[in-house]
């Protein structure tokens, strides 16, 4: 598998796909096969053009391959959690042999933080400021992980920080509290007129998500893989999906839900997968 990972850093998504097709003696490829192969071609020409395998689910140049690429982390998920899935051995090695992204949130969060990174070493801090022209994008990155922090300290809230992710940010000097316009300005008028105490305490607390107007929580959200759900949503949604039975249909053996050898048997699936409506 280390060898085919090798070529298909060098060769083109065509030499790519016949590279990693099972030859004929070792499988004869059904339809099933075959139209994967042929989503996995696309797959291959997206990250050929774009550096990454992070398709957004609702892809707007092509809606097949976001529902594709979001139903194989479907199908891997299930994988894991019981051993057995629609998604192979085989194809899981294939997606691995091209660096595919299993989790794209995980992996859209490391990209920003390499992106502080390089702030900090240009600017040897890591307060990107809000509204930061040179890169918004990180300006909102930064702006929300302080408000995920804050989410941890409170009941009912859900936060996408981690005890990993907290520790690469304070171990890089990250400030986890600043000072809002207007406590600036209240801070500004204290040390003019010399009063300083209790009150500068204030200026030190942690961001306030009740304070972050409806835009800002939008743009912090922003950051997100386009079309892609949270990673803890997305696992709670399967984790709370019911096992249905699902009976033979032309629908449900063309999507490869229902094998099509034996059609005339009830197969318990996850409701999740019957959302993705994409051709296996």
């Amino acid at each position: 598998m280390e060898s085919a990972a090798v070529a298909a850093t060098t060769t083109t998504p065509n030499q790519q796909a016949k590279l990693l097709t099972p030859t004929d003696h070792q499988k004869v490829l059904s339809k099933h096969d075959e139209k994967w192969n042929g989503m996995f071609v696309k797959l291959l020409e997206f990250k050929e053009k774009n550096k990454n395998t992070l398709v957004p689910q609702c892809y707007n140049q092509d809606a097949r391959l976001g529902r594709w690429v979001h139903y194989q982390r479907v199908e891997y998920w299930i994988f894991q959690q019981t051993g057995t899935a629609k998604i192979t051995e085989e194809r899981i090695g294939r997606l691995d042999a091209i660096d595919f992204e299993w989790d794209p949130q995980k992996a859209q969060w490391e990209k920003m933080f390499e992106k502080l990174k390089e702030y900090k070493a240009v600017e040897s801090h890591c307060r990107v400021p809000k509204g930061y022209e040179k890169d918004w994008e990180l300006a909102n990155w930064v702006r929300n992980q302080r408000l995920e922090q804050a989410n941890l300290s409170k009941p009912g809230k859900k936060s996408r920080m981690t005890p990993e992710r907290f520790k690469l940010l304070d171990d890089m000097g990250f400030k986890w509290s600043i000072a809002t316009p207007a406590r600036a300005n209240r801070n500004s008028g204290r040390k003019k007129s010399g009063k300083v105490g209790d009150e500068q305490k204030e200026d030190s607390a942690p961001i306030n998500s009740e304070e972050v107007t409806a835009d800002e929580k939008s743009a912090g959200e922003s950051t997100m893989v386009e079309g892609q759900v949270p990673t803890e949503t997305f696992v709670d949604s399967l984790n709370a999906v019911a096992n249905e039975v699902v009976v033979a249909t032309d629908e449900t053996i063309a999507q490869g839900i229902v094998p099509e050898e034996n059609p005339d048997e009830k197969v318990s699936i996850s409701a999740a997968e019957l959302a993705v409506h994409v051709e296996v």
